[in-house]
């Protein structure tokens, strides 16, 4: 996560160059090798920045998101 608003409920993602997902991809949050949370991307995208909602669970700065 490179940004997380606690309470907007989303986090600003980034990807390396040709793998942003697209709008309404699910991913899974895992800290320390646990999931502990689930994000859903926005429709939202700048260069290699997407905004994801949190739907379930929480996310924090550093910790990894992936598909599903």
């Amino acid at each position: 996560m490179a940004t997380v608003n606690e309470q907007g409920s989303f986090v600003v993602l980034r990807f390396p160059p040709g793998s942003v997902p697209r709008p309404d991809v699910r991913l899974d949050v895992f800290r320390g090798g646990l999931k502990v949370g689930e994000l859903r991307v926005s429709s939202w995208e700048r260069d290699n920045y997407v905004v994801a909602d949190i739907v379930a669970g929480e996310a924090q700065v550093n910790d990894e998101a992936k598909g599903k």
